[in-house]
């Protein structure tokens, strides 16, 4: 009689586990889509912290003489020029396909657009418990068949 409880258990936890597959990753994608809602679409930086903009951050470059341009971040560095010392980012034209430096003296304010992977986490994350779930569901239904043999059927 023990072993007939056990065989029902094992049964209903495979096929009520079996419809919930798949809602994990739905539910990961949104719980992603929400936390990248909660980003700002874009974030300006003041120009004594250019050196926290990560490598390849979308920027937005708006300089002293009225040009507003467009590229990737690539690096920040310092030459000397003379006698003094010149600070630079390098930044990647996504018109013209070339790398460029510009003078951070030039500059009168940097956008970044922040990296929004919220969507691809959660959708990682839930379709990984989707797996997980659908391995519990098989292994407990793989029981039962295992044991509806030892019970004669």
């Amino acid at each position: 009689m023990k072993k007939l409880k056990q065989l029902i258990f094992a049964t209903f936890l495979g096929l009520s586990l079996l419809p919930f597959t798949g809602c994990m990753t739905a539910i990961g994608f949104g719980v992603g889509a929400l936390s990248d809602s909660d980003k700002p679409k874009k974030l300006e930086i003041p120009l004594e912290q250019v050196i926290t903009i990560s490598k390849n951050s979308q920027i937005q470059l708006f300089l002293k003489n009225g040009q507003e341009q467009e590229g990737i971040f690539l690096t920040n560095m310092a030459q000397t020029v003379g006698d003094e010392q010149v600070a630079f980012i390098v930044w990647y034209d996504k018109v013209n396909y070339h790398q460029i430096a510009t003078k951070i003296a030039d500059i009168e304010r940097i956008v970044v657009k922040p990296k929004r992977n919220g969507k691809a986490v959660g959708l990682g994350i839930g379709a990984s418990l989707d797996v997980i779930l659908t391995i519990v569901a098989l292994k407990s239904l793989e029981n039962t068949f295992n044991n509806l043999f030892d019970f004669g059927f």
